[in-house]
C-alpha cells in the first residue's frame, strides 16, 4: 500500500497537481534499478518501507 501511495504522489507531482514533495523519488539522490530504490547520499539500498515523504536531506532532481 505504501509504494502505491508513494507513486501517487510522484504521478502527482509530474502531472503538476500538486507541489513538489521532498520525497525519495524527486531526489537527486535517489536511483531505482532493476526494481531495487538506492540512496546515493546514503550510499545503501533502501527497502520499500524505508522510503521517504517527506526528507530534509532532499536535493531537487534537475530535468
Amino acid at each position: 500500500m505504501l509504494s502505491g501511495l508513494l507513486k501517487l504522489i510522484y504521478e502527482l507531482n509530474q502531472a503538476g497537481v500538486i507541489t513538489v514533495q521532498r520525497m525519495c523519488f524527486t531526489c537527486a539522490n535517489y536511483h531505482l534499478e532493476n526494481g531495487q530504490h538506492y540512496c546515493r547520499l546514503l550510499q545503501s539500498k533502501l527497502a520499500a518501507n524505508e522510503l521517504r515523504i517527506d526528507c530534509p536531506e532532499h536535493e531537487i532532481l534537475e530535468t
